[in-house]
């Protein structure tokens, strides 16, 4: 049985129906939801509504047989004023909510070109280049290091100079790692200035072998290879570095296993700012492949990690990388409880199962898009993963899940009680 028209008067709780209204014309949340309690029935009658669409099978309950008389709303104040506010209260912490993201994407942004600039310096003013880069990452561990909450983000990608947004996504989510293994500022540092100039030897390669989509010939391969070497080669020659990013600059390929290269080192070989690096560029360039059709989604990616990168990478940092980002990282397409369809654009660390979600609903404009706390809302939860290509054209131009992903952290912070406000 499809959907079909049903009278107000005969709704119950358990009876999932759908609001031919747009959004902004009642006090729902959702065009679509489930019927909970007689409240929200006093509601649609309040709003004048004579009927409503009505999903058999989504509903638990079915419609009442049809009344003698129409049913009079409870006695007193309705319902629908509280609702109206609370959904008032929401579209404010959403414009809220993006002005901040604004504002993280602005710091993101500048942050990729202060990469670019100093990887450029790196060859002809290192000087500048060592101020750069301190500079850029001492910025990133005093966010990391405040007592406000921290909020990881998808960021809007969209630029074409990969191998800076890597520099900078591997240095987000090293530091990232670094702090939940609760490790001093100095080490983070050097974990944040060797993730940032893991690849720079890559400066010496030329991009249409660097980027080549189709397989690599042996000599070509061989030849990016040596990319740690020149990286070491670069910053050796520039005073203001310490050793330890030399370090993670030549051993990043290095795998515990002995299998890694430029020198076959084994784990006890390699140092932790070295492993730490290495579970985030691992992480980054399994979700941004070279070619994008074989890039992985955030979710598989952690699977693909721990099922076969273990013996590789350190387990137990895979472990941690994974309770900082959350089972379904941000960029992961998901599937709630109530059927809809969202894009996961924020884990907080205090509650990584239930992260921030901006959801698909035709009946809202995709500038209007809603997002929603899974921690603020007890009756949703995240079901599965979907694949974007396995998705509609509509909801796919709706989402934009992004070819290339990347975050960044915002701890300018809230709680879920009051106090500063919430980072986004």
């Amino acid at each position: 049985m499809g959907q079909q028209h049903v009278s107000v008067d005969r709704l119950q709780p358990g009876i999932f129906i759908e609001l031919e209204l747009p959004w902004h014309r009642h006090p729902f949340l959702f065009n679509k939801f489930k019927i909970k309690h007689q409240d929200e029935i006093a509601v649609l009658r309040d709003i004048g509504l004579s009927s409503v669409r009505f999903d058999p099978a989504r509903s638990d309950a079915l419609p009442l047989p049809s009344p003698t008389r129409r049913p009079k709303s409870p006695q007193g104040s309705s319902p629908a004023s509280p609702m109206a506010e609370e959904k008032q209260r929401r579209i404010e912490r959403l414009r809220s909510r993006r002005e901040r993201f604004q504002r993280c994407n602005r710091t993101f942004r500048r942050q990729v070109n202060s990469a670019k600039a100093l990887m450029s310096d790196l060859k002809t003013r290192p000087g500048q280049a060592v101020k750069g880069a301190t500079a850029l990452v001492e910025e990133m561990v005093d966010v990391l290091s405040a007592e406000s909450e921290l909020m990881v983000h998808l960021m809007n990608d969209s630029g074409n100079e990969t191998l800076y947004y890597h520099a900078l996504n591997v240095a987000v989510l090293a530091m990232l790692l670094a702090k939940n293994l609760e490790l001093d500022q100095q080490t983070m540092n050097i974990v944040g200035l060797g993730a940032l100039l893991h690849d720079i030897g890559k400066e010496r390669i030329p991009a249409t072998v660097l980027h080549k989509r189709t397989p690599w010939t042996k000599a070509e391969r061989d030849f990016v290879r040596q990319h740690p070497r020149y990286g070491v080669e670069l910053v050796s020659k520039t005073s203001g570095f310490p050793p330890e990013v030399a370090a993670i600059i030549e051993q990043h390929h290095e795998l515990a296993d002995g299998s890694g290269y430029p020198y076959g080192l084994t784990a006890d070989q390699i140092s932790l700012p070295t492993k730490i690096v290495q579970v985030a560029d691992a992480y980054d360039n399994l979700c941004n492949h070279r070619d994008p059709k074989q890039s992985k989604t955030p979710h598989q990616a952690m699977s693909f990690m721990m099922a076969y990168q273990s013996h590789q990478l350190d387990a137990h940092l895979i472990q941690v990388f994974i309770r900082s980002l959350g089972v379904y990282p941000p960029g992961s397409v998901v599937e709630l409880s109530n059927e809809m369809v969202g894009i996961i654009i924020g884990v907080d660390k205090r509650d990584l199962l239930n992260p921030s979600v901006l959801l698909y609903d035709a009946d809202v404009p995709k500038s209007e898009a809603l997002v929603v706390d899974l921690f603020n809302e007890p009756d949703l939860s995240i079901v599965k993963e979907l694949r974007p290509a396995d998705l509609p054209p509509d909801v796919v131009s709706y989402l934009s899940p992004r070819t290339k992903v990347s975050y960044y952290f915002d701890g300018t912070g809230t709680n879920r009680k009051g106090g500063p406000s919430r980072p986004f």
